[in-house]
């Protein structure tokens, strides 16, 4: 018997071929028990975006179907889709890790990709390793064009991080951390720097911190105005001034 199991050895991949078509086949068949179906009748329930609703209802034109449409219940929760440009759909996957928005919210993915991207280059800001995940980001885009959605975007997301994370590097003069100058002064006998075009982060600290708790309060103030929109477009004033304008008070303060 174990003679005849090694001798299937050159077919492994065959049988697990087999054994993937086995099983798809058979979640249909559990799938269309699940249908409400007769012999020549069958019932599908599902969402459809209202843009496409009359797109949707002309299926009645070309195919053999009844097809009725009706507005989702207020008691009913809908699926959520986001819709952004190229640059803040790729950071949906963040949003969706800390829950995507209800309906009537407002969906935060615009805004909340620029302050994503802008505040992970300015912690690394290293122009050299900005530049590398930029290119290692921007080759797999290229060289893999039918990868998943999801890893797409992730990689897109990561290439805007290293453009900014290139930008500050220039800026605060990191390169490969203090790499060049200790490699330069080592091996070539003299100190070779690139200079930082705003200022550099370890020569004055005490400018990097003010800074950096600055673009932290215009962040956290951002946020605050976006809850404060919603808070006066559904017409919720007292909330709007118990959880905005005092909290701009108490921090101000």
């Amino acid at each position: 018997m174990e003679e005849k199991l090694r001798a299937y050895g050159t077919s492994r991949e065959n049988i697990r071929l087999l054994s993937d078509y086995c099983r798809m086949r058979a979640e249909k068949y559990q799938a269309l028990g699940n249908m409400l179906q007769s012999g020549k009748t069958l019932l599908l329930t599902g969402f459809v975006l209202s843009r496409r609703k009359r797109s949707f209802v002309r299926l009645n034109e070309r195919f053999d179907l009844y097809v009725q449409t009706e507005e989702v219940p207020e008691a009913e929760e809908a699926p959520v889709l986001l819709k952004n440009s190229t640059f803040a759909e790729s950071a949906e996957g963040v949003t969706a890790s800390f829950g995507l928005p209800a309906r009537g919210e407002m969906d935060p993915t615009s805004v909340m990709s620029l302050c994503y991207v802008f505040f992970f280059g300015l912690m690394l800001s290293d122009a050299a390793y900005g530049l590398i995940v930029f290119l290692a980001c921007f080759i797999l885009l290229k060289k893999f064009p039918r990868m998943g959605s999801g890893l797409k975007k992730s990689i897109r997301l990561f290439m805007y991080c290293g453009v900014s994370t290139l930008f500050w590097g220039v800026m605060f003069g990191g390169y490969f951390g203090d790499a060049v100058n200790v490699i330069s002064r080592t091996f070539f006998g003299r100190e070779i720097s690139i200079p930082a075009v705003w200022f550099t982060p370890l020569d004055d600290p005490m400018k990097m911190l003010v800074m950096s708790m600055l673009f932290g309060v215009i962040h956290l103030f951002t946020g605050l105005a976006l809850k404060g929109y919603m808070c006066i477009r559904d017409h919720k004033y007292m909330d709007f001034i118990c959880d905005v304008v005092f909290w701009y008070m108490l921090l101000l303060g």
